[in-house]
């Protein structure tokens, strides 16, 4: 399920003038931590969940969206964080200071893909995972939609 229209005409909002939404789709980097055990004496990586955030392309940039938050009572002692169609933040990246893509489809690794399956309520893959390279710094974001890779 691709941003729903709300969520593309609040991206359109933040574009600069003469800038064209092209593709707007949901990715996710996933979120992992090192700890290291004394007993075992070994580091291993620490699955701590999924951030989802926009990724818009443009004529002239690529964009990776945070959106805003509402905290809803879900029950009567719980409550959580719901996405609303409104931008937190925005970070922009100039498609001509990209230098490398590396596009690929795969499956998950087991901790994400139950995250996304709670998530979708089935299961999901395979996903498009896209790598961008722009100087000393990249970006990896995944999908289980298909925009990245048409």
């Amino acid at each position: 399920m691709p941003p729903e229209p709300e969520y593309e005409a609040a991206v359109r909002q933040v574009l600069a003038p003469g800038e064209q939404l092209l593709v707007l789709t949901e990715a996710y980097e996933e979120k992992w931590a090192t700890s290291y055990s004394n007993v075992l004496n070994q580091t291993t990586r620490v699955y701590q969940g999924l951030t989802w955030n926009g990724v818009a392309l443009t004529n002239i940039n690529l964009h990776v969206i945070d959106w805003q938050t509402q905290r809803v009572k879900t029950g009567l002692l719980s409550r959580m964080d719901k996405r609303i169609p409104a931008v937190a933040g925005d970070t922009s990246v100039g498609i001509n200071q990209i230098t490398s893509v590396s596009v690929a489809t795969g499956v998950p690794d087991k901790h994400p893909r139950r995250t996304l399956t709670e998530r979708f309520g089935r299961d999901v893959g395979p996903i498009v995972a896209i790598t961008l390279g722009f100087g000393a710094r990249s970006l990896n974001a995944y999908s289980p939609f298909n925009e990245f890779y048409e």
